[in-house]
């Protein structure tokens, strides 16, 4: 399978994911970074094993936040440890507060 590119900036970015007019989620293929596109590019991952890592965290920890809907102080602790297992995968994917897993993981904690 052939995926399409993408240049911005002088890099050449492979496209994994595409909302047309908003943002892609792309990898470097110089760096093997996993980036998201949306007019300027920002971290997401070192690495593509790294982002499949920090996804099925983010994955699991969805599935526990199902079964604490109501439990407002389980499911802060529930996105820590998600924030804390994706940090020790790549801690730069979360060294921003804005960044695509720290903001996925703090939404977790607020049962979003």
């Amino acid at each position: 399978m052939t995926y399409p590119e993408r240049s911005h900036d002088g890099r050449t970015l492979v496209v994994l994911a595409d909302d047309p007019g908003v943002e892609a989620l792309v990898v470097d293929r110089a760096t093997g970074e996993v980036l998201v596109l949306d007019g300027s590019v920002t971290l997401v991952n070192r690495s593509l094993s790294q982002f499949a890592e920090s996804a099925a965290v983010y994955v699991a920890a969805r599935r526990r936040a199902k079964y604490l809907e109501e439990d407002d102080e389980a499911l802060e602790a529930n996105g820590e440890e998600a924030l804390r297992s994706t940090r020790a995968i790549d801690a730069d994917a979360v060294a921003d507060e804005n960044r695509f897993w720290a903001v996925a993981t703090e939404e977790l904690g607020y049962g979003m």
